[in-house]
């Protein structure tokens, strides 16, 4: 499966997509493959929203510049596929491709107007 088609199955599959991000991150935290997870949908979810409030800044700041050009795109795997080109080079546990598809699914817009926000 190529990026394209992976970023197509998880914005259909928004559940496969938070489930796989919050294993990865779960195996990196601990150092423990635990297989199925017994947490729910909503705790994949809260996990991700923590995650991303840990590293909004970050985030923000390769991201956040370019909001313009990514309200341009057409396609939501369009949008996907330039979040991943943003945030490739950084180190993220979960997988590029997962973070990149669920910080489409997050909002972009929800990241960006908070860093606005925060700086008035």
């Amino acid at each position: 499966m190529d990026v394209e088609e992976e970023v197509t199955l998880y914005l259909r599959e928004n559940d496969l997509l938070f489930k796989n991000w919050y294993l990865k991150q779960t195996q990196h935290e601990t150092g423990v493959d635990f297989g199925e997870p017994v947490s729910t949908l909503q705790d994949y979810r809260n996990a991700f929203n923590k995650w991303v409030e840990f590293h909004k800044v970050m985030l923000a700041k390769r991201i956040c510049p370019h909001f313009d050009e990514i309200n341009n795109f057409k396609r939501p795997v369009d949008v996907v596929l330039f979040i991943i080109s943003l945030i490739e080079d950084l180190a993220i546990v979960g997988g590029v491709v997962q973070v990149a598809t669920a910080l489409f699914v997050y909002g972009i817009e929800n990241l960006c107007n908070t860093n606005e926000s925060e700086k008035h």
